[in-house]
């Protein structure tokens, strides 16, 4: 493959919570990318210094309003971490504009706007970006990335649980058609915005479960499934909110049709599937994954282990990187053909 390079202009819309920090992070260290502007309403004509003092001696720009899109300059490239309803609006204001776009809210992630109705309770109100929009999961649908405008980023819930179930579930007889994902998850998950029940008295020294009735991410979950393998499968989801920072740790269980499959043939087919991507690491057979091999990079692992009639999957990622603003610069790598790990060579904090 040959990569051109180039230096690209970017904006960002909604760069002041925790995953437009982040990308704003990834992207100050980018080597082709030049941030012209970004946006936040909070703290529009004021240095991102000022709410933001770790990018003090390291960035003065100052942040804009939305409202002033019109008269922003002319960038080749948008991210949107504006919140879900919201981002739509722009999203659409900029795609007739003929710019690239990458949206990390879920706004886009449904290719039908009747399952989008169903998961969110609402009609989405530009149904033909649905259609337009590549579902940004970067291992899984890297082709159609390369040739889009719009791609929707994938929720950090759902790259936990896609990546290493798309590769298993190709296999049709291997699996019972459903399937259960339980989620811990860290607090910044939730946003930065204030909330009672993520208070520091709150949540520390505490967990407590969440979504038993459905997160949105499960429908997602499903939906992707569906269109990537062609069968229709169930999932019971939960997800339970842990006193932790960042990082989301996933372990999904799965009912084998094949009683007599081997630990071994799984390995193989994940990494059959998985050998050549930097990002996507397999943990077998001497240990699990675990939130402090991961955090602070892109990385995603994966392992796995048989009980009884089961395969219990367990994956690691970074809810803020590869679940958000890492794998988002990794979409926009492969659209502008850039290295896939430019901006994302972070190794793990470890502790």
């Amino acid at each position: 493959m040959v990569f051109l390079f180039m230096s690209i202009k970017v904006g960002i819309l909604g760069a002041t919570g925790y995953t437009g920090v982040r990308l704003f992070s990834i992207l100050l260290k980018h080597p082709e990318v030049r941030i012209r502007w970004i946006t936040s309403e909070k703290y529009a004509g004021k240095e991102i210094t000022e709410p933001l003092p770790c990018f003090k001696n390291i960035s003065n720009i100052v942040c804009s309003s939305v409202r002033d899109l019109e008269r922003l300059e002319k960038v080749d490239l948008v991210f949107s971490c504006l919140p879900d309803g919201i981002s739509m609006k722009f999203v659409n204001k900029l795609y007739e504009t003929g710019i690239k776009l990458i949206d990390l809210s879920p706004d886009l992630r449904f290719s039908d706007p009747e399952i989008y109705r169903q998961t969110f309770g609402i009609k989405h109100r530009y149904p033909e970006l649905l259609v337009k929009s590549v579902y940004g999961l970067s291992e899984i649908n890297r082709k159609k990335i390369r040739q889009s405008v719009l791609v929707s980023n994938p929720g950090c819930y759902s790259t936990s649980v896609l990546l290493p179930l798309i590769p298993l579930l190709r296999r049709k007889d291997l699996f019972d058609k459903k399937f259960v994902i339980d989620i811990k998850a860290s607090v910044s998950g939730a946003g930065r915005a204030p909330r009672p029940q993520f208070h520091f008295p709150e949540i520390n020294i505490n967990t407590t479960a969440e979504n038993i009735s459905g997160h949105t991410q499960k429908f997602e979950i499903q939906n992707i499934i569906r269109e990537t393998s062609g069968e229709i499968y169930e999932s019971i989801f939960t997800t339970h909110m842990m006193p932790l920072n960042r990082g989301i740790l996933a372990t999904v269980y799965l009912k084998l049709s094949d009683s007599g499959i081997k630990a071994d043939e799984i390995f193989g087919i994940l990494k059959n599937c998985f050998a050549r991507e930097q990002f996507i690491r397999i943990i077998y057979p001497d240990r699990l994954p675990a939130l402090n091999d991961v955090c602070g990079s892109n990385y995603l692992d994966i392992g796995f282990e048989l009980q009884d009639n089961f395969l219990i999957i367990v994956s690691a990622l970074d809810n803020l990187i590869k679940g958000a603003s890492g794998q988002a610069v990794q979409n926009m790598n492969i659209m502008f053909g850039f290295p896939e790990n430019s901006g994302l060579e972070n190794v793990p904090y470890y502790v």
